[in-house]
């Protein structure tokens, strides 16, 4: 037994127990099994970032962010939209720092407390910014619903009008995993995701966030971030920007009838498609 393969089993099995411990309060059935949390939404995406200016400039002239600055943590960029924002942290290497979920009924104690139960290796960055990891180690934050940019006024979303799209939110993060079965179970035991059906695709998954966003896996040798996808408004894929060409790493690429993916100056592909898209012919599993 592989050092990996057992951490993983440690995450499911304290999981499932932190689970039971939780059924136990008043709110809740002790005969039902319920996830530890419940995701409401997906929050932001924080990316590591090796070409500060270009990537800077490219999220803001391509999808319309606007830069809020929060103050503390140094060379964080904080790029803001409607219902959602991107934070991008200076590193050696590109790639995801973490993504979040905004979780009902947050309470940072009793969040840190079960994840630490889970053994999910819970950390603070600050009295409320709760992560921990899932089971290959992709860094996960928890907090709580609207978190930062429920606090954004649409006034101060000055750079809207002067983007290509007008960002709305994050449609979905999609994730490279190493075990699709494990990965699975830990989010939908820990955040409550549930599984939907997309047929012929036995190699990846896809689960819903709260009412409108995703979390699609898919199974890989090496752990990481696939793509992600943001939601715009008045999105047709038949009628791009002519310059959308000269801000993508690659050419345009439409993967699906109502998606088209570009890539970033890091070379993260990242996907647009229309701010209310559902999820095609999904249904519960």
């Amino acid at each position: 037994m592989n050092s990996k393969s057992a951490t993983r089993r440690s995450f499911l099995t304290s999981a499932g127990s932190a689970l039971a411990v939780a059924a136990a309060g008043p709110a809740l059935r002790a005969t039902e099994k319920r996830p530890l949390f419940r995701a409401a939404e997906l929050n932001h995406l924080s990316l590591d970032i090796t070409q500060f200016e270009r990537s800077e400039t490219f999220y803001r002239s391509v999808f319309g962010f606007t830069p809020i600055t929060h103050g503390g943590r140094g060379g964080d960029k904080f790029l803001h939209f409607a219902q959602g924002f991107l934070n991008m942290r200076p590193a050696d290497q590109a790639g995801m720092n973490h993504f979040c979920f905004s979780i009902e009924n947050f309470d940072a104690d009793f969040t840190f407390q079960m994840l630490d139960f889970a053994q999910t290796r819970p950390f603070r960055m600050g009295g409320r910014n709760t992560h921990c990891f899932d089971p290959d180690e992709l860094n996960v934050q928890i907090q709580e619903e609207r978190h930062g940019w429920g606090r954004i006024r649409e006034n101060q979303l000055t750079n809207h009008d002067q983007g290509l799209f007008t960002t709305v939110r994050i449609h979905h993060v999609s994730l490279n995993v190493t075990d699709i079965d494990q990965s699975r179970q830990f989010y939908r035991e820990m955040f409550g995701l549930v599984p939907i059906d997309v047929a012929n695709k036995g190699d990846s998954c896809v689960l819903q966030v709260g009412e409108s966003a995703y979390l699609e896996l898919h199974q890989a040798e090496e752990a990481g971030i696939h793509h992600c996808c943001f939601g715009v408004r008045d999105f047709d894929p038949n009628n791009l920007p002519t310059e959308l060409k000269k801000w993508s790493k690659t050419a345009p690429k439409q993967v699906e009838m109502d998606v088209v993916r570009i890539s970033d100056p890091q070379g993260i592909a990242i996907e647009i498609t229309s701010a209310d898209r559902q999820w095609p012919a999904s249904k519960p599993t």
